[in-house]
């Protein structure tokens, strides 16, 4: 909106007329001299426009600046936050973790996104939920399946997500981990899927490619790390490709690794490739 020569009311100096607005800097004629004010930001308490018209196009800006600065002071407080428990925590290098969906039901996890880590199996507390201790508000969970005729090493990547923001995995009881309410990253069906094997390797059983028991294990940071930098590589739609690339700056940051020496994938599938 032009606001060159509407009028304004100033408690101290009276009615002037806008004589020159350049950038943020607004210019008014009064009877007492031509004053100079900060724009929009003079009309929150100074300066009041007579024209309806215009006192409605500058509310709306102010309400927009107010908006955007809301939006700038909660990221503000929650890397704050995030940063502060940093600091507290010593980040386990592997405190990610990979879900098979066996206890899992998939159609139920797309509905509550929630994650169930399954049922201690044997000892004194057998038939208990097993406490995720490991993860922390920097931990996603990737998201995997397989056909049940197919053998492991067919084992997909449908998913991942960053657990929610005050998550502690020390204090899930219930065995049930929530997620984050933005960084859940689903990949459509009709993708062709990154194959999970290609990122890990069982530490413990390094010459096998088997998942005999367990409805989740940890995994390293670097290979979250590495399958949301593949999946931003995917032909996405818009939405989801912004999501992607920004889920994956934020994993970054929050689990201190440098994207530029981010090694590539050497799972299991590709080392026997290599040999």
């Amino acid at each position: 909106m032009n606001m060159q020569n509407k009028t304004v009311f100033h408690r101290k100096f009276g009615k002037g007329i806008i004589v020159d607005l350049n950038q943020n800097k607004l210019s008014v004629q009064f009877d007492a001299g031509k004053k100079i004010f900060v724009y929009p930001d003079a009309f929150r308490q100074f300066l009041v426009l007579m024209e309806k018209d215009g006192k409605s196009y500058v509310d709306g800006m102010l309400k927009e600046l107010d908006r955007k600065e809301e939006i700038s002071n909660r990221i503000a407080r929650k890397m704050e936050r995030h940063n502060q428990l940093i600091d507290k925590l010593k980040l386990h290098p592997s405190s990610q973790i990979v879900i098979r969906f066996v206890e899992n039901d998939k159609a139920t996890f797309l509905e509550d996104k929630i994650i169930n880590t399954g049922l201690i199996q044997t000892g004194k507390t057998k038939g208990s939920p097993v406490r995720p201790s490991r993860l922390h508000q920097n931990s996603a969970c990737i998201l995997t399946e397989r056909n049940e005729e197919e053998d492991e090493s067919s084992r997909t990547i449908f998913g991942i997500a960053m657990v929610e923001e005050d998550f502690l995995g020390t204090d899930c009881k219930d065995g049930k981990v929530t997620l984050h309410s933005q960084y859940v990253l689903l990949l459509p069906d009709h993708l062709q899927k990154l194959k999970f094997w290609n990122y890990y390797t069982d530490e413990r059983y390094p010459e096998k490619l088997v998942w005999k028991s367990g409805e989740f294990r940890y995994c390293s940071n670097l290979i979250s790390a590495q399958i949301l930098k593949d999946i931003m590589s995917l032909p996405l739609e818009n939405d989801a490709a912004a999501l992607a690339e920004e889920f994956y700056h934020y994993f970054c940051e929050i689990n201190q690794i440098e994207e530029s020496t981010l090694p590539l994938p050497l799972g299991k599938l590709l080392e026997e490739g290599i040999k």
